[in-house]
């Protein structure tokens, strides 16, 4: 605490040194005295102590008024402020404007921020405030997370470390460049945008829709169209090519920032209302990708499928090389099902590229028919950033090469199968953390051999 209201201390007189105001150190020491005794907290051992404290001040948000942008914090423990008693502080007087970011005036209170203005504060005019809220801390902690500060915490103004040992001409320094804001812009935090459903047989769409609150700071790129590629080919469908059943396709489209608009460290984009692939192209540009199916017809139901004539009319989907899907995977058709014999197929990839975990059944029903999921195809789950878990059906015979390649966030991989499948090429390769394969107890020393074979170093068989 001593340490605490020193450095406030110091920044209060080298404030008021800067601006000629006379400081009485004997005030400051009273306040001290008074201060050290509310610091006693009955559960202190119980709680454990602040070690960090960065105080953000508050931010020009373009819209709103100074009377609308409050403190906050950010602490470790968590949540170790109580930042609704931070918005009882009142700065709004002290905002300067400039047009240029070299010639300010004092801002009214009641004027709104803009885009593209330069905004700062003045720490000079702010001295009972920094005085007020640093000696006042033990008002702002919230006891239910922490006893109080600890005596070497550390502290930052948004997001500047203050240096407690440093100079008083250093750390007014350090505040004055903190509250000098820069330009005034907006942030996107979300991409937000809609496309038509595509449908079987017709003709590829061509518009996007941005939507959503941070509409009005993003643009489609200039000279940007929607590009659809056909998952199967992996290649970007013909001007004139229409849309099939049962196939999966990937939407593309760029999106562009708007002036003094940036993104923010955490933007997610979402079409449709469902998650999409971003890909950053520049500081100003992003990709975005969106996945979607179009479901296979059901031309019968299973109560139909007694009848000779109705097995004739499943043909068209039930063939070789047909394409599939359930809610979760698409496959292709290895072996054609009958009304009495499962059929087979291949996964070939994920419906929705988003998923954490994947479980590959033994067998599926797919448009009245059974099949054994007996392979898992090149590349099929390419692109499938936020796979953690996968658990791989008993009847699993093969494994494509890259199936599951530079998956990072892959650690677990679980065969089920009594015999091992045949392991593709690079089937696992992946860099950073380690990824655990789980087989049954008697295919270890094999499986070991195979992924070597296969080239996927590094990886640990249970």
């Amino acid at each position: 605490m001593k340490k605490l209201l020193g450095t406030a201390l110091s920044l209060v007189m080298t404030i008021g040194l800067a601006s000629n105001v006379t400081v009485n150190a004997a005030d400051f020491t009273k306040k001290e005295e008074v201060k050290e005794v509310n610091y006693v907290v009955d559960d202190v051992e119980e709680k454990p102590e602040v070690s960090y404290v960065n105080i953000l001040f508050p931010q020009p948000v373009p819209g709103k008024t100074p009377k609308e942008v409050y403190f906050s914090t950010e602490t470790e423990p968590l949540n170790a402020i109580n930042n609704d008693e931070l918005k009882t502080i009142d700065i709004s007087e002290y905002w300067y404007v400039s047009e240029d970011g070299k010639n300010y005036s004092r801002m009214k209170a009641d004027s709104k921020f803009e885009l593209g203005k330069y905004y700062k504060l003045d720490p000079m005019e702010l001295i009972d405030v920094a005085f007020s809220l640093y000696a006042n801390m033990d008002k702002y902690i919230n006891t239910d997370v922490a006893s109080g500060l600890n005596k070497d915490f550390k502290a930052s103004i948004n997001d500047t470390p203050i240096d407690m040992n440093g100079s008083m001409a250093q750390l007014f320094a350090v505040v004055t460049s903190a509250l000098d804001y820069g330009v005034c812009t907006a942030k996107v935090n979300n991409i937000e945008a809609t496309i038509a459903t595509p449908v079987d047989g017709e003709k590829q769409i061509s518009e996007v829709k941005l939507v959503g609150e941070d509409s009005d700071k993003i643009e489609l790129a200039k000279e940007s169209k929607l590009i659809w590629i056909d998952e199967a080919t992996g290649k970007e469908m013909a001007a004139d090519e229409k849309y099939v059943a049962g196939k999966r396709y990937t939407a593309k489209f760029n999106v562009s920032l708007k002036e003094f608009c940036v993104y923010s460290d955490n933007v997610i984009a979402t079409v449709n209302k469902d998650n999409s692939e971003l890909v950053k192209v520049d500081e100003k540009t992003y990709t975005v990708k969106y996945t979607c199916y179009i479901e296979a017809p059901s031309i019968v139901k299973d109560a139909t499928r007694k009848n000779d004539s109705s097995n004739k009319k499943l043909t068209d989907v039930n063939a070789n090389n047909a394409v599939l899907a359930d809610k979760s995977f698409t496959y292709v058709v290895t072996k054609v099902a009958t009304a009495k014999k499962a059929g087979e197929v291949k996964v070939t990839g994920l419906v929705k590229k988003n998923v954490k975990k994947a479980n590959i059944k033994a067998t599926v029903k797919l448009n009245g028919f059974k099949y054994n999921v007996t392979a898992v195809g090149d590349k099929a789950f390419k692109g499938a950033k936020n796979l953690k878990t996968v658990v791989i059906g008993k009847n699993i015979k093969s494994i494509g090469a890259k199936a599951f390649a530079n998956l990072k966030k892959l650690t677990k991989v679980t065969i089920k199968a009594k015999k091992l499948p045949k392991i593709g090429k690079n089937a696992f390769v992946k860099k950073g953390k380690k990824v655990t394969i789980k087989v049954n107890s008697k295919l270890k020393k094999s499986a070991k051999k195979a992924l070597k074979k296969a080239k996927c170093k590094g990886i640990i068989v249970k």
